[in-house]
């Protein structure tokens, strides 16, 4: 049986009201800007389809309804909540992405800026184009890393992905 590339999704949630004293950050929720970013992502996620097994998604409220306004799109993927993906580190990332098991191959992580814009430069191999000026993360930003085809996530470091697309509406 051939092993299957694994592709790692990362997608940061789409944008929220401004911060207002009376909420918590934590507790934000989309704005109208957010919500129409969110279409445009949609529209391209129709013409270049993914299909991750599972999605790792912020319980920040701007995160759960980004991932709401998408489940459509991925019927067939199972969610998971984190407290922790609110104030991850890069660090943190991949010691989750440690304990996936090898048998999934196409994960969406849901989360915040900076942890996302680190954990990139984190994973792509020494040989990218990519540096640290040109990759902006704004909300709703979508990027594909595709793994090394003997990769796998028990062992998972640094320098072993290649990016394939970033999409930011």
């Amino acid at each position: 049986m051939a092993k299957q590339e694994k592709e790692l999704y990362l997608l940061r949630h789409a944008g929220g009201r401004r911060f207002q004293t009376s909420m918590m950050d934590f507790d934000r929720p989309l704005s109208e800007r957010g919500k129409k970013r969110l279409i445009v992502l949609c529209d391209h996620l129709k013409k270049h389809p993914i299909a991750p097994e599972v999605i790792f998604c912020s319980k920040a409220k701007r995160a759960r309804q980004t991932c709401a306004y998408l489940k459509p799109y991925f019927p067939n993927a199972r969610i998971v909540y984190h407290d922790y993906l609110y104030l991850a580190s890069e660090y943190s990332l991949l010691e989750l992405l440690n304990l996936v098991d090898d048998s999934i191959c196409h994960i969406l992580i849901l989360g915040h800026e900076t942890s996302l814009t680190n954990l990139v430069y984190l994973l792509l191999k020494k040989e990218s184009s990519l540096s640290p000026q040109s990759l902006h993360v704004t909300p709703c930003t979508f990027i594909r890393l595709r793994l090394k085809d003997d990769t796998r996530w028990v062992g998972f470091n640094y320098k072993q992905a290649v990016l394939d697309e970033i999409f930011s509406p």
